[in-house]
């Protein structure tokens, strides 16, 4: 329950900001161009950490490294709301190196999320006695479903909340400032959310995993 709801969190995260980040870049920041680079700089982190990834879970564990990454794109989420009230809120590059950052924090749970699932998977015949693959990703693949679905049609609920008209080719000051509130408080308590939800509530330590595999496959050995 906890992994599908961190696993919905994540894919609502970044439907979310897919959508808001478009009309933050076209109206507030007014160079829609550079909204391609968002996509650069959020995946861009995952290709760098790739070759380096096996190592750094046997070492530190699945579950401590998302948790590490997840709150250090917290940190950097809050700071991208902090600006705000600085003169580098204006800087769309400020703000996509702060995507980069925010995606490398992310990176750990987007490359092992599915590892995540086979692990409570195992979790799951040990303390019930059966294989339950199909009812397990059955379940955890329509909690994804239901974050993209609260994603798409709250960005739309948003832009409508804060009074963003789409038919206008300019907004007004008020309008835009909400819209960066928008695009970064949000994203930016969802990923504290994420981060109490791994750190406090997913149970699937270093440790408790080896000990389930110990038990699962030594037993069957």
């Amino acid at each position: 329950i906890v992994l599908c709801l961190i696993s919905m969190l994540l894919i609502g995260f970044q439907m979310y900001t897919q959508t808001i980040y478009n009309y933050l870049f076209k109206t507030y920041f007014d160079k829609p161009g550079l909204y391609s680079l968002v996509t650069v700089c959020t995946y861009l982190p995952m290709a760098l950490f790739l070759p380096f990834m096996n190592k750094l879970i046997r070492k530190f564990g699945k579950k401590e490294i998302c948790a590490a990454g997840l709150l250090f794109a917290a940190v950097v989420n809050i700071i991208m709301v902090l600006i705000r009230f600085t003169p580098l809120a204006s800087n769309p590059y400020v703000f996509l190196v702060l995507v980069f950052f925010s995606g490398a924090g992310q990176t750990f749970l987007v490359l092992e999320v599915w590892a995540l699932v086979m692990d409570v998977t195992d979790y799951q015949e040990l303390l019930s006695g059966r294989r339950e693959e199909g009812t397990a990703y059955s379940v955890y693949s329509f909690v994804r479903k239901l974050g993209q679905t609260a994603a798409g049609s709250g960005a739309s609920a948003i832009l409508g909340v804060i009074g963003y008209e789409g038919t206008k080719a300019f907004q007004n000051e008020a309008v835009l400032s909400k819209l960066y509130d928008a695009a970064t408080v949000i994203p930016a308590i969802i990923l504290v959310i994420m981060f109490i939800l791994m750190a406090f509530c997913y149970k699937l330590t270093k440790s408790e995993v080896e000990k389930l595999h110990e038990e699962l496959y030594g037993n069957k050995n």
